[in-house]
């Protein structure tokens, strides 16, 4: 199923692999959609401020009793742990413990909340399976979902028709534009980033390699238990389109949503034309280098530096090393506070306790940090 992200007007259906027998899959068939649902959780989070990109997770072996379930263990894909990760990282290789683990910790309720608020209308379970996409919906159901991730926060009803004519050619009846915000722009653009690594380092890197790279496409890659169903569900500037595959019989296609999906959503996107993902920046969003691996302010060139957003509010306070010695050695006059090297303060991690009660304005830069972030 393919749509338009600016305003849900379906483009495409292909409803199965034959002849057409009244059975349209693309609508009807509901299958678990396994990793397609990661990016609510991790959107979950975003909107409650409770991380940033560079938060830490734990991808290490976990337990979950409650809920109605007893010592269930997910594993990932691959069988191994990972251990402490970046949070884009985590959504980009699709590892399953950290994202439970993320999940857990923020509230499944919380996470299907979401989810309703991307659109879902269907059954969805509050078990904690459901972080692991243990619910059945249809590939439009999840064009609809991954319209708002394109569209930046927005939603628009998927419709497959503009107006109705009589015989002469006069509108009986048009249905125009409908647009509402569905979650905030701002979470929703940091998703973004960390969908795009999807493609650009993720489960989905094949796309970089067989799309133009400055088309910074996103996306997410779905596997289900015994590969019984492979998705992929990704989008350019101007198309949003998602693939599954699986048997009528529910028996295993052997098939990941990688080596399966994927390939058939990028031959679908080389034979149209693209624009570049390029969603308007909120006012509360900045861009930064960080090092990754100890959240803290970093400089192009320096190690572990990566470019990458933060709101306002969550944008690191300190500077590493590496970018302190660049600070200092272009700018003579201005002396940073103590605080800006101190690498053991209990408060400097990216995660934002729940118990934080400080407003936006109270965690602005100071003048001397102003200059540095303008510099790197």
């Amino acid at each position: 199923v393919v749509a338009n992200p600016q305003n849900g007007e379906l483009l495409a259906v292909v409803g199965g692999s034959g002849l057409f027998t009244g059975f349209n899959r693309a609508i009807d068939a509901k299958r678990q959609v396994g990793s397609l649902f990661k990016p609510a959780v991790y959107l979950t989070a975003l909107q409650a401020q409770r991380a940033t990109l560079i938060t830490p997770l734990d991808d290490s072996a976990i337990s979950i009793t409650g809920m109605g379930m007893s010592d269930w263990q997910p594993k990932n894909y691959d069988g191994k742990d990972h251990g402490i990760v970046p949070f884009y990282d985590a959504l980009a290789h699709s590892y399953n413990q950290s994202t439970v683990r993320l999940g857990w910790e923020i509230g499944v309720p919380s996470v299907v909340n979401t989810l309703r608020q991307l659109g879902l209308q269907g059954e969805l379970p509050t078990y904690p399976s459901v972080l692991l996409g243990a619910a059945n919906l249809s590939p439009l159901d999840m064009l609809g979902m991954y319209q708002v991730f394109a569209a930046g926060g927005f939603g628009h009803p998927t419709t497959a028709i503009r107006a109705v004519m009589n015989a002469q050619g006069q509108p009986l009846q048009r249905f125009g534009l409908s647009m509402q915000q569905r979650v905030d722009p701002s979470a929703a653009y940091l998703l973004n980033y960390a969908m795009q690594q999807v493609v650009e380092q993720g489960t989905a890197k094949a796309a970089l390699s067989a799309l133009p790279p400055n088309l910074h496409l996103a996306g997410k890659t779905g596997t289900t238990n015994d590969l019984r169903d492979a998705w992929f569900a990704g989008y350019s500037g101007n198309y949003v389109s998602v693939v599954w595959l699986g048997h009528d019989d529910n028996r295993p296609t052997g098939l990941s949503g990688a080596n399966g999906a994927l390939p058939v959503w990028i031959n679908l996107m080389k034979r149209l034309p693209q624009t570049p993902v390029d969603l308007p920046i909120p006012t509360d969003v900045q861009w930064q280098w960080v090092d990754v691996t100890e959240g803290q302010v970093s400089a192009q060139g320096c190690p572990n530096a990566v470019f990458m957003p933060f709101t306002a509010r969550t944008l690191p306070t300190q500077l590493t090393p590496c970018a302190y010695s660049r600070y200092m050695a272009q700018n003579q006059n201005v002396q940073p506070p103590n605080h800006a090297l101190d690498n053991t303060d209990p408060d400097s991690d990216s995660r934002l306790d729940d118990s934080e009660t400080d407003t936006a304005s109270e965690r602005k830069p100071t003048n001397w940090l102003n200059n540095a972030l303008e510099m790197f």
